[in-house]
């Protein structure tokens, strides 16, 4: 019943709290699909069928104070913090997104690097694997293996959130009648989806969604339907083809009309957007604390990059995993890694919260930014390791002094209009 109880309590405050914040409303949201399905799922004492190993290592009976527990508190107690911070105006009411300027040097250097890095990532991949390979995960490694550079392999690893960036950046110019931007960033974007579409990653929900923010902004909401329906329609693909053995472009659309068969399709969807309570319970009970070097742990948390660092060496003699294919969430990691790595992932998450809280009277270009980042980062710590998802919430703690700063020194055409 724990897990209940702040799943409606966290549903009764998106209401309660006058004025809530933007971010806050969104991450009660998320605490309270996140407590509800994994509190309904071990009231049930059964194992989805779609759920497969992970289903299998899940605690249907947390103890009191346990990982479990203490997360779902920690993600209520975030979400209450975002509601209460600058509470002033609401953020569909008070602006144009048609006068939204962004500074020149910032759009244009990251439509330049998501570019070098979309070419970069799918050039060391052959035509014909996109098509077909055996085995999920099997395409992974290959994408942006440059052996005889760090500094290429590093530019194609940051592909995810530089098409992030970009796809914002597009649909705000698009938005705005300024689609030249649009038209130049379609290259990258579209390497971007073949790649995610050949890995079935849900990488490619995240991007639609990334898409639909700035039409939700502008009260476009045919076009903001359009990418809503091509997330769940990608992700219903996705959780069809992980299930295959054969994998590929060739097989997008025969897996995407199988899953249109599954007669719980609907409930599979919802599990696996609010998952990150199962990944947390199931890592922690597959856990061996002891078996992690102080080394592994430090690494995790540090914002460095592999060739500086050496992260994969250490990764492979200390990293665990619920399967083969399923690795621990930065939830659970936090959680096992001891009390001190608790408290500085939760430190990170809260202070990156009150950077993003108070960008809001910076403009609200800003505050979109930084907040599609963070649900980046949000939906990442869900489901993979710490090292993971922490470099999202660096980026938004190294990124808005600069776009601040760009914004105030090449920006005279709008005055910022204060937003939650």
């Amino acid at each position: 019943m724990y897990f209940i109880v702040i799943a409606v309590l966290s549903l009764i405050l998106i209401f309660a709290i006058p004025r809530a914040s933007f971010l806050g409303r969104a991450l009660l949201m998320y605490s309270a699909l996140s407590s509800w399905f994994y509190g309904a799922l071990i009231l049930q004492w059964s194992v989805p069928s779609n759920m497969g190993v992970l289903g299998l290592n899940i605690r249907y009976e947390p103890p009191i104070g346990g990982g479990e527990q203490i997360t779902a508190f920690m993600l209520l107690l975030l979400a209450i913090t975002a509601s209460f911070s600058n509470r002033t105006t609401n953020i569909f009411n008070n602006f144009n997104l048609e006068k939204i300027f962004i500074p020149p040097l910032f759009s244009v250097g990251i439509l330049a690097l998501s570019t070098i890095s979309a070419i970069l990532a799918i050039a060391t991949v052959d035509f014909a694997s996109l098509l077909h390979y055996t085995g999920y995960l099997s395409l992974k490694p290959v994408i942006g293996d440059y052996e005889s550079s760090s500094i290429l392999r590093l530019l194609a690893g940051v592909i995810q959130p530089l098409i992030i960036a970009t796809i914002a950046i597009s649909a705000i110019g698009y938005v705005s009648k300024r689609r030249l931007y649009s038209l130049l960033a379609i290259p990258s974007i579209v390497i971007a989806m073949i790649l995610g579409f050949a890995e079935a990653s849900r990488i490619i929900s995240i991007y639609f969604f990334i898409a639909a923010i700035p039409f939700i902004m502008a009260k476009r909401y045919t076009m903001a339907i359009i990418f809503i329906g091509m997330l769940l329609a990608s992700l219903a693909y996705v959780l069809e083809a992980r299930g295959h053995a054969e994998l590929g472009l060739a097989y997008v659309f025969e897996y995407f009309l199988l899953s249109l068969g599954n007669t719980n399709l609907i409930n599979e969807l919802l599990t696996n957007l609010f998952s990150s309570l199962f990944v947390t319970s199931a890592s922690i009970n597959v856990a061996r604390p002891e078996a992690y070097d102080e080394v592994f742990k430090i690494l995790s948390f540090l914002p460095t990059v592999n060739f500086i660092d050496g992260f994969q060496d250490v990764k492979a003699s200390n990293e665990q995993r619920i399967y083969s294919y399923v690795p621990f969430n930065s939830f659970a990691e936090a959680w096992v890694f001891g009390p001190i790595y608790f408290l500085w992932f939760w430190g990170i998450l809260f202070w990156v919260v009150s950077i993003i809280s108070s960008s809001a009277k910076n403009g609200i270009i800003i505050f979109a930014i930084l907040f599609s980042i963070f649900i980046l980062g949000l939906a990442y710590a869900g489901q993979y390791p710490v090292r993971n998802s922490l470099r999202f919430f660096y980026i938004i703690i190294v990124l808005k002094p600069f776009i601040i700063y760009f914004q105030n020194k090449l920006s005279s055409k709008t005055k910022p209009l204060k937003v939650v």
